[in-house]
């Protein structure tokens, strides 16, 4: 029976080897006449109204292999009797309600479990150290709860993990070294808790799969192991409000798809790297309020008047821009300035990389300070696809004539806006 996002509502009859709710309007409490249907493979009530204690009894049903029951206002606590479920269950999600108290240490009698949400809940106490017996379990995810005590050891025996979210509990003390071994991870989050001590360099050992690292908002300490460096396909890397220091590892220059760098609020030291520039898919970089000296190595190119570095636009504006800071020491940069601002001000064309706003005032050490800020180009420069060098070659698609030829026309076709749709006007573009 399958009656998904109709809107339904009244009472459930249960009388379906399996039964899909989903998306509608029913509330009050679960019906028990569920536990009659002793061939359930699969029972999904997900996003209704349903309340009340989680009472009903489904208990060796070795039928059921799905059990959905997140987005619903269920509310008590997990019973033990929950151990006593199909050793066949693979789903299991329970999240999005309101479930109170500890996870009952019976959940490790659910050795089919490959997915276990348990988030967004008011769970308290500790993981129970049996969860380390589902030794099948790709996702689990417990995040927004109220979860206290240490990460338990037997967390490593979950060698099939892909995700492990346990972010914004109460756990506390140091990140289990034996991590490494859950060699498929692709996010591991366990930001905005109270972990303490160094991450161990084991964690690292074994992450090439790892996509989502994230442990922000802590209290860790000690520096960040160069092994990180070994996670060659990570995308987002967060740090952020922690207690870290000494440098930033040069390692991370390995992390080439890393997009996302948040390592602010620390007390790291030294520079930023220049070796830094091969991260070219690096979108966000912040290193605010650290003890960082030198440049920002975050460099796209040099002109006659000033260099253009890529950025963000604020915190709140995630758009990545290219900014083009003026050198003011280089004599007619301020002239320059002021032509462009005139110029861009009033260029509209498809082909002309679009002006965003322009910047002018004082930096940090009292000097004037120029910069005019553009779209960003996520596809890089004209010159290094027309000309790539041996090892560009290697990494990206070569042109062929006709997209050569599409791109003269398309320069032919700005340059003849730039000279003829401009002329009689008071500056000069080109």
């Amino acid at each position: 029976m399958h009656l998904s996002s109709l809107k339904l509502a009244g009472e459930l009859s249960p009388y379906i080897r399996v039964i899909n709710l989903e998306n509608n309007s029913f509330s009050g409490p679960i019906p028990q006449e569920i536990t009659r249907l002793r061939r359930l493979e699969k029972l999904s009530l997900v996003n209704n109204s349903f309340q009340g204690e989680l009472s009903i009894n489904l208990t060796r049903r070795s039928n059921l292999k799905v059990l959905g029951l997140l987005g619903n206002s269920l509310r008590g606590v997990l019973p033990d009797s929950i151990g006593n479920l199909s050793a066949n269950l693979i789903g299991f999600r329970i999240n999005s309600n309101n479930i109170s108290n500890a996870i009952p240490e019976e959940i490790g009698n659910l050795v089919g479990l490959e997915y276990l949400a348990l988030h967004e809940n008011m769970l308290t106490g500790h993981i129970p150290y049996s969860v380390g017996k589902l030794s099948k379990l790709k996702h689990f995810d417990a995040y927004t709860n109220r979860i206290t005590g240490e990460i338990p050891f037997s967390l490593v025996n979950l060698t099939e993990l892909i995700v492990l979210s346990l972010f914004d509990n109460l756990l506390e003390g140091e990140i289990p070294a034996a991590l490494g071994n859950c060699s498929y991870l692709e996010r591991l989050d366990f930001s905005q808790n109270r972990l303490n001590g160094t991450i161990p360099k084991e964690a690292f050992s074994l992450c090439s799969h790892l996509i989502y690292l994230l442990f922000g908002s802590n209290s860790l300490t000690g520096a960040l192991p160069p092994e990180v460096g070994n996670c060659k396909n990570l995308d987002i890397m967060d740090a952020s409000s922690n207690k870290f220091h000494a440098e930033i590892p040069s390692s991370l220059e390995n992390c080439v798809m890393l997009e996302s760098l948040h390592l602010q609020r620390n007390s790291f030291e030294g520079t930023i790297l220049p070796s830094f520039r091969k991260l070219q898919s690096l979108q966000v970089l912040d290193v605010s309020h650290n003890n960082l000296s030198g440049k920002i190595p975050e460099f796209l190119g040099k002109g006659r008047y000033g260099s253009v570095y890529k950025g963000i636009i604020s915190s709140d504006d995630q758009t990545t821009i290219a900014m083009k800071v003026l050198n003011l020491q280089r004599e007619g940069a301020d002239r320059t300035f002021k032509a462009e601002c005139e110029a861009l001000r009033k260029l509209r064309h498809r082909n002309l990389v679009k002006v965003i706003t322009y910047c002018s005032g004082i930096d940090f050490q009292g000097n004037d300070f120029k910069a005019l800020v553009f779209e960003f180009m996520l596809n890089g420069s004209l010159e290094t696809w027309l000309n790539p060098s041996s090892t560009e070659e290697h990494n990206s698609p070569s042109l062929n004539l006709i997209q050569r030829l599409n791109i003269a026309i398309d320069v032919a076709s700005a340059l003849d806006y730039l000279h003829s749709n401009l002329t009689g006007r008071s500056f000069t573009v080109i």
